[in-house]
């Protein structure tokens, strides 16, 4: 087959930008068919006489227009029209959706409704929520967020947490704030995809890093600073997100020790860990000077108030503070007055207690209906990660899931660049679906996986 190369570069454009724009000439033109394999970026480097790096780059731009599709050990293809995207959250979803970490349901609406009830019934404190804050949020506001903080062994004043419209919005602000455009950004090879996306579209060059059970292994991340000169690490230590792994306090210490070596400032996300208890102690306590911290309640009371907790070192306070006011202002009041509201609600702990114990029961059902195959994850996650028998690829198991209705995760989502790709997929066990529904899901998928192509046999298997 003839090697695919523009016909026509923009002169005026850098090599990599005029590079993308043939790439999206020639796929609206039809010269680049969806499926169609690009050249190795090397050959394709080698025929326009420019370096390997401008190629990528040019991949890259054409692959954040959503129209190209990398594969880790297989290439760069023209994403099919229609293609099942993993990682958009999309208003068509499957008849039962195992692909989102939603906060199970407890009562939270019912919760709300009588909120605003009583805000409708005091006008006056109404009319204080629907005027305009500062781009740190109400100091009420901050106290409760300092309070939530506290329960996860952050103990810092209401002065130094800043408000921010949930966990994806702060890890965009920590990123637009730390870096510049071509910094590099390091994390796990395998990594929350909200983070590849927002240094993807801050033009920030992500490399992720090997990892073991506890997560990123110092050695390797030692080696990446001598190598890269990295601006920041981003991790999840308490509640890795997909595997579910968690590092230990002596990992976390040597970590950071490197991270202060080498002048590399972490971003620690401890959103999904909201459900855990008796959380071991942060990054962000062990070296407030060295860590951004982001949390929320959103795994556990409400993902869509799009609140979230950001702690950045009190040295780059202010510089925060005018991300915030240029990214969005403020966070909608009305918001944060529910949230703060939940975070001091008599029944929290109780409702805290409920969703742990639904979360074991959900693993527990998950590992008997899948007996046999290697499934692990953390008894108050909202997630858990299967690996697949030999025979099965995840992208291929994901697709064939998908057309019985099912969504899930494959790894390869939270794949970072060229790091080797795990055969798993990772199947959440939060929101509003019933363990009945669960149940029935988790036999479609172990019939899937024992008679690959027989839908039938659903039927027959399923007991629940």
């Amino acid at each position: 087959m003839t090697m695919w190369l523009p016909d026509l570069l923009q002169p005026d454009l850098p090599k990599y930008l005029a590079i993308a724009q043939a790439i999206v000439r020639a796929i609206q033109q039809g010269d680049l068919r969806p499926g169609t394999r690009l050249p190795p970026q090397r050959r394709l480097a080698d025929a326009l006489s420019v370096t390997t790096g401008t190629i990528t780059r040019a991949y890259a731009e054409a692959e954040r227009q959503g129209l190209l599709e990398a594969r880790v050990g297989s290439g760069t293809y023209v994403r099919q029209r229609g293609q099942v995207d993993s990682f958009r959250f999309s208003e068509q979803r499957s008849e039962v959706d195992l692909g989102f970490t939603l906060a199970l349901q407890d009562g939270q609406c019912e919760d709300i409704r009588r909120m605003l009830t009583d805000l409708v019934a005091n006008p006056v404190q109404l009319n204080t929520l629907l005027g305009y804050m500062p781009e740190t949020g109400l100091r009420q506001h901050r106290e409760a967020a300092a309070r939530w903080l506290k329960r996860e062994g952050v103990d810092r004043p209401a002065d130094d947490i800043l408000l921010c419209g949930g966990g994806q919005n702060g890890l965009f602000i920590a990123l637009s704030t730390l870096c510049d455009t071509g910094d590099t950004v390091l994390s796990e090879g395998l990594t929350y995809t909200g983070f590849s996306l927002a240094a993807r579209h801050l033009r920030l060059r992500h490399i992720g890093l090997p990892m073991d059970e506890e997560g990123l292994i110092p050695g390797e991340l030692r080696t990446a600073c001598e190598r890269y000169r990295p601006r920041a690490v981003y991790l999840m230590p308490q509640l890795h997100n997909p595997t579910g792994a968690q590092m230990s306090d002596a990992r976390k210490r040597e970590l950071l020790a490197i991270c202060r070596q080498y002048q590399v400032m972490v971003i620690e996300d401890n959103v999904q860990s909201a459900l855990l208890a008796d959380l071991p102690e942060p990054m962000v306590a062990m070296d407030p000077d060295q860590v951004i911290a982001l949390s929320s309640c959103s795994k556990c009371f409400s993902g869509g108030l799009r609140v979230g907790f950001l702690v950045p070192p009190p040295a780059w306070l202010d510089r925060f503070r005018v991300a915030m006011r240029v990214n969005h202002w403020m966070i909608t009041p009305l918001a944060c007055e529910l949230v703060a509201r939940w975070i001091d609600h008599p029944e929290r702990d109780r409702s805290l207690a409920r969703q742990q114990a639904a979360c074991a029961r959900r693993h527990e059902l998950t590992r008997d209906i899948l007996q046999g195959f290697d499934y692990q994850a953390h008894p108050c996650a909202l997630s858990g990660w299967l690996r697949l028998p030999a025979r099965w690829r995840a992208r291929d198991l994901a697709q064939a899931l998908h057309q019985v209705g099912i969504d899930v995760k494959p790894a390869d989502v939270f794949v970072v660049g060229q790091y080797r790709t795990p055969e798993a997929i990772r199947i959440c066990v939060g929101g509003d679906l019933s363990e009945e529904t669960l149940a029935n899901a988790l036999h479609r998928i172990r019939t899937t996986l024992t008679h690959p192509g027989d839908d039938s046999r659903w039927l027959q298997d399923c007991t629940i």
